[in-house]
């Protein structure tokens, strides 16, 4: 049942769903990113969460698609589950949400060994141990900064005859 509103709460309402649309027009939102963005703009709470009522129910903000969505993006820029994972809380995803959709079977490991031949290549040729040794750890900083485990990481690397250890 729709709560009755004031004639300038009415005006705020359609304001604040103009600016919702507006925002869904450039990507998918959170509930929780569409609630901080209007509580931004100072509208009021009754509006809010019938704002977020409606986007619901027409299914314009849905957490488990914004998640899947957001995910496969993270795996094109080539992010590890760390790194979604962490950008998903900012963005106000529940928890178990959150590793619900990342412990999907998605497998790392091809990701990683394109990340690593990518690294490898740009590094270029090494001619002694210690550059060798120090191209390893700027490929092992570079994996680990884009959020895959350190223990993920050494598989791979092991599997490829990248480092004996």
């Amino acid at each position: 049942m729709e709560s009755k509103l004031g004639p300038s709460e009415e005006a705020d309402y359609i304001k604040a769903l103009n600016y919702s649309f507006l925002l869904l027009r450039y990507r998918l939102r959170s509930k929780n990113e569409m609630i901080s963005r209007l509580k931004k703009k100072k509208y009021g709470s009754a509006v809010i969460k019938r704002i977020v009522r409606y986007l619901s129910q027409y299914n314009y903000i849905n957490d488990k698609e914004f998640c899947r969505v957001f995910i496969e993006s993270g795996l094109q820029k080539g992010w590890g589950p760390r790194k979604i994972d962490f950008n998903l809380a900012k963005l106000g995803v529940d928890v178990r949400l959150r590793s619900e959709m990342l412990g999907r079977g998605v497998d790392y490991s091809f990701q990683i060994q394109r990340l690593i031949d990518k690294k490898d290549a740009s590094l270029g040729p090494v001619k002694d141990k210690i550059a060798a040794k120090k191209k390893l750890q700027k490929i092992l900083r570079y994996l680990l900064n884009r959020g895959f485990s350190y223990q993920d990481i050494m598989k791979e690397m092991e599997g490829r005859k990248i480092i004996n250890i």
